[in-house]
């Protein structure tokens, strides 16, 4: 806007010299003011219209510099003030040709026109100088802006491709969202499939012979007791045998890792749910211990981190939430932390007496540390157990 603005103050600065030739107002004023109208139409249709790379952008350009310099001749004045426009054009434009071309070309032109003011008489050096020192002065101007323009768009272009970029991570994302839960229920499916298979042909072939045998016992019972009785025997041994079997199918589909970090992974999935549906970050952090607990201790752990989850959020208002729990040679230690509004008046109710509860029950210990404006902070440590499976196994 500010270059608009020296733009048609250029102009007018023409206007006014040519309004003090008196000379030239009498005998040829609207064949001038014609020129600098002209300059001023083809100027508007350069900057606005023509693109840089086109020959009529050069055309006008030169077209300019003609009349320009025939107002300079007959009016006086500052020459760099009648180029002014047509050089900002030429620098400022985006191409670097349009630069090197014009720059040594509008220079042969301002030496070529004081030369011949020299040779006619009219030369003054004092406007020389000024207009000599305005000349660079424009020059330097305009091609710092150029380069600052360069920058600006640069960053601008380098925006538009990091945004770009973003979105499609952002699709990426989201496609990749698709597929894992799409793959999710595909492996539920099957896994449903081949438990259904294997209850099939285990439980499933032995309820039908036990159905089987029942009806013959009940054919049989009242000819002949004592045969019936030997087959409700050998139905029960079968019967027992059948569900041994079950049983054996149901812990091969449970696999050892699964049975050992299932607490774990509940905490896990407790985490992830947690964060996706509140928008707290929330971090979890493990030792590289032995993760082995019992189904109680695993239970009592869930319900104690989704607990203090509930409180950080509610009450706490906590925007990052971390859990860190270190399975250690002779305890569990579990350190629970947000950085909510605190409190200085710590009190029990339900959320903390629940816990507190649940951690006694485990034979364990709890202390809660707290301030008004940094955050709440539990630290729970367990006696550490062999885990049942593990009790079972051997």
């Amino acid at each position: 806007m500010s270059l608009k603005i020296i733009k048609y103050f250029s102009y007018a600065l023409i206007i006014y010299w040519m309004i003090l030739n008196q000379t030239f107002l009498l005998k040829e004023f609207t064949l001038g003011i014609f020129m600098l109208l002209t300059c001023l139409t083809i100027s508007q249709l350069r900057a606005n219209f023509f693109k840089a790379k086109t020959g009529l952008f050069y055309l006008t350009a030169v077209i300019e510099v003609i009349l320009c310099t025939v107002l300079f001749m007959l009016n006086g004045g500052l020459f760099t003030v009648y180029l002014f426009a047509v050089l900002h054009d030429l620098i400022i434009s985006r191409t670097s040709f349009a630069v090197r071309l014009s720059v040594p070309a509008l220079m042969i032109v301002f030496s070529g026109v004081y030369l011949t003011k020299y040779n006619s008489g009219q030369f003054s050096l004092e406007w020389f100088m000024a207009d000599l020192i305005l000349f660079v002065y424009t020059l330097v101007f305009t091609i710092v802006l150029k380069h600052d323009r360069g920058k600006k768009t640069l960053a601008q272009e380098l925006y538009d491709k990091l945004r770009l970029s973003e979105e499609r991570l952002q699709e990426a994302y989201q496609t990749l969202e698709q597929y894992s839960q799409t793959i999710e229920e595909l492996t539920l499916h099957r896994e449903r499939a081949r438990i259904s298979r294997e209850l099939h042909d285990s439980a499933g072939h032995a309820l039908s012979a036990i159905g089987i045998q029942l009806k013959a016992i009940q054919a049989i019972m009242k000819k002949s007791p004592d045969k019936a009785e030997d087959m409700v025997i050998h139905l029960t041994e079968y019967a027992h045998e059948s569900l041994e079997n079950v049983r054996r199918i149901v812990h091969e589909m449970k696999p050892t890792e699964f049975e050992k970090y299932e607490g774990i992974f509940a905490i896990q999935e407790l985490i992830k749910n947690y964060q996706k549906m509140t928008g707290v970050s929330t971090r979890l952090i493990l030792s590289k211990g032995d993760y082995s607990m019992n189904s109680d201790q695993s239970h009592q752990l869930y319900r104690i981190v989704q607990e203090s989850l509930s409180n950080s959020l509610r009450h706490g208002k906590a925007k990052n939430v971390q859990i860190s729990i270190q399975f250690l040679e002779d305890e569990i230690y579990s350190q629970i932390k947000d950085d909510g509004i605190g409190t200085s008046e710590l009190k029990y109710g339900m959320g903390l007496t629940g816990i507190k509860s649940r951690v006694k029950s485990l034979k364990g210990d709890m202390k809660v540390f707290s301030e008004s404006g940094r955050g709440f902070e539990i630290n729970i440590t367990l006696p550490k157990r062999i885990s049942e499976s593990v009790m079972e196994g051997e």
